[in-house]
């Protein structure tokens, strides 16, 4: 089987081959600066080219009737006083990277305090820290498909929706307004593939068997959208 020689290699490799990739990065420096980029870069392209396109008197008004059709109008107004295209367009891409770069951090920290019960795991933060753009490739596909969707959509008139195509707020069709809207949008098709990836990593780097791996892999997304769902039921 033909090894991975580069980080361009295993970028793409880690869709297909991800126990070859995560051997080779069980050996590798610095290669987490290129999924970094790309993932910087591809990731919020949709969000910039939305905001540099989308008819942003619509964009408003579809707001506030979402999300403050409860208040007063003379606060509905002052919100969209305070609302301008270039400041939501800066405001969310660079928000984006900022989002990126403190979930990965967490995951990290994590996914190191849970490999401490591998008397053999000799993996520090930073090493983690690279491991999770590795596993955050699977988002590059709802990223370009979004992207896709804006450059063809053919209106001015765009849902925000189009940023989450693989959401499960954007699959059902769960409207703004809803008290699910935040948890649906935030569930997305590709976490699957991500968690798979952790899987895998885990049982490259570590002696943790395929269910301890597993497990370890899914237990931060099953606790957090649990308590999540909780606190939006109750």
């Amino acid at each position: 089987m033909k090894g991975i020689t580069n980080p361009i290699q295993a970028v793409s490799e880690v869709f297909i081959r991800p126990n070859g990739v995560f051997s080779t990065l069980n050996n590798t420096n610095n290669w987490s600066w290129i999924p970094f980029f790309i993932i910087a870069l591809v990731g919020t392209l949709p969000v910039f080219v939305y905001f540099e396109t989308v008819d942003f008197n619509w964009y408003t008004d579809f707001l506030v009737s979402n999300t403050l059709s409860d208040v007063s109008p003379a606060e509905q107004q002052a919100f969209t006083n305070n609302l301008s295209q270039p400041l939501l367009k800066w405001s969310s891409t660079i928000g984006t990277v900022i989002g990126y770069v403190v979930a990965n951090a967490i995951l990290a920290v994590y996914l190191l305090l849970v490999t401490r019960q591998d008397e053999k795991s000799i993996h520090g933060f930073t090493d983690w820290y690279g491991f999770t753009w590795w596993i955050s490739l699977p988002m590059l596909i709802s990223s370009i498909l979004s992207l896709a969707l804006l450059l063809f959509s053919g209106d001015s008139q765009i849902s925000p929706s189009l940023l989450n195509p693989l959401s499960l707020g954007t699959i059902l069709g769960i409207d703004m307004s809803s008290p699910y809207s935040s948890i649906s949008e935030s569930l997305r098709l590709d976490m699957v593939w991500s968690i798979y990836l952790i899987a895998v990593g885990l049982g490259q780097w570590t002696q943790f068997n395929s269910q301890k791996a597993w497990i370890a892999a899914s237990a931060p997304y099953i606790i957090i959208y649990s308590v999540w769902l909780c606190f939006t039921l109750f």
